[in-house]
């Protein structure tokens, strides 16, 4: 029975299995991001579904114009369709 050379495991450093870098400052983007979402969600939010002094602002308004439209044209099409 012949016995087998063990080889030893190499040695790598963790930048080399890695193949590139880490940082570039990744979570601050994220951060940035996440909190740019919720201002500009919040935004929409009081401007057009109308929350404080902004409830009757020009652009809740024409929403509103816009969705009684949407909703009587809605209706209209199922009254013919139904006839």
């Amino acid at each position: 029975m012949t016995n087998p050379q063990v080889e030893k495991p190499k040695i790598v450093s963790t930048q080399n299995v890695r193949q590139g870098v880490t940082g570039h400052n990744v979570r601050y983007v994220l951060i940035i991001s996440i909190v740019a979402a919720i201002v500009a969600m919040v935004t929409v939010v009081i401007f057009v579904a109308g929350i404080g002094k902004y409830q009757s602002g020009p652009l809740s308004l024409s929403i509103r114009k816009i969705q009684a439209r949407l909703l009587s044209r809605i209706a209209r099409t199922f009254r013919a369709r139904s006839r």
